[in-house]
């Protein structure tokens, strides 16, 4: 299978060589086809990365926001541990 490179290579050789105008015109309409069918593929794989981005920002986000509550959940767990040692170990004075 010839690259779209080696297309015009031979469409250029076509018309230094003075080839009929409906063989050129079928080259034309050729590469026409093929830039055309790359170009719905670029615009297919772009919105496919797009969603693809757009979905791992948003996972992203819950494993950040997880993250952050179990942070938050140790801390909390911490605190109160720390003030039940703290409570444990003072001295109460009766006055």
């Amino acid at each position: 299978m010839k690259t779209l490179e080696e297309h015009f290579d031979d469409l250029d050789r076509m018309i230094d060589t003075g080839a009929a105008k409906p063989a050129i015109r079928d080259q034309i309409a050729f590469i026409w086809k093929q830039v055309s069918t790359l170009q719905m593929e670029h615009a297919a794989l772009e919105q496919a990365y797009q969603e693809l981005h757009t979905g791992l920002e948003e996972r992203l986000a819950k494993i950040q926001e997880r993250d952050k509550q179990d942070v938050r959940r140790w801390f909390a767990e911490k605190s109160k541990s720390l003030a039940e040692s703290q409570k444990r170990h003072t001295l109460n004075h009766q006055v």
